[in-house]
């Protein structure tokens, strides 16, 4: 009986083997007829459109990153009057932020290398000029993180007030310029009301920053002693 027994095995054996090869071939048949995952790559528009970084900001980009940067500038045309970083800019690199209380309240852009590179090149091509290779080894060689922010107010003398700092835990950033708080502002009038409204810019150093981490802009009316707060969360910027 055990050698009859062995006899049927070695005939099942290819059987089965023949079975599984086949079986084998019709997987790799259906696998090769399904299209391939998007690519989460940053080498092109397409693919940076598709949601916001999880990695962080760098203050350091590599040549490659330049390149990608430079690329999504030429293929990404911005309008800055209609503030495309609510758009396109904003989704794909994650640098918009906006006060959760919505409204004209304020916002801010968070302009990482990655995006002032990004910005140089879709102004340049904008023009139908070349890129400035001088003005992207500016950039490289920066030391500070550019944060333009959108602040609103009830008078109009509210921006000789104006005070910015970036706050990360118990961390304090003081900025090392501000600039905006010389321009007039402008007016929104709603139901009889007005609203004032100004930009400002407040260059950080990059020293005391952490790229990775959650923060808050603080935007501070010294002269009614107000504050308005912006979360910016650095780990999901480009």
């Amino acid at each position: 009986m055990k050698k009859v027994f062995w006899i049927l095995l070695v005939m099942i054996l290819p059987i089965i083997s023949r079975a599984d090869l086949k079986d084998l071939k019709e997987k790799a048949k259906k696998a090769l007829a399904t299209p391939p995952a998007p690519s989460t790559s940053a080498s092109n528009s397409s693919s940076l459109a598709s949601g916001p970084y999880h990695d962080g900001i760098k203050f350091t980009l590599s040549e490659q990153e330049i390149q990608d940067a430079i690329s999504w500038g030429k293929a990404n045309k911005r309008n800055v009057l209609e503030r495309d970083y609510q758009g396109i800019w904003g989704e794909a690199l994650g640098t918009f932020a906006k006060f959760a209380g919505g409204g004209i309240m304020p916002e801010a852009v968070v302009h990482t290398k990655y995006l002032r590179i990004a910005e140089h090149a879709s102004d340049q091509t904008a023009k139908y000029q070349e890129i400035n290779p001088q003005a992207i080894e500016e950039i490289k060689l920066s030391n500070n993180l550019l944060i333009t922010c959108v602040a609103t107010n009830t008078y109009a003398d509210f921006p000789r007030g104006i005070h910015i700092v970036l706050k990360q835990g118990e961390n304090i950033i003081q900025p090392m310029n501000i600039t905006g708080k010389e321009d007039i502002p402008r007016a929104q009038v709603d139901n009889l009301s007005t609203t004032w409204w100004s930009a400002f810019t407040a260059s950080f150093p990059e020293s005391q920053i952490d790229p990775k981490a959650k923060s808050t802009l603080v935007i501070i009316d010294t002269i009614r002693n107000f504050e308005q707060k912006i979360a910016l969360d650095l780990s999901k910027m480009k």
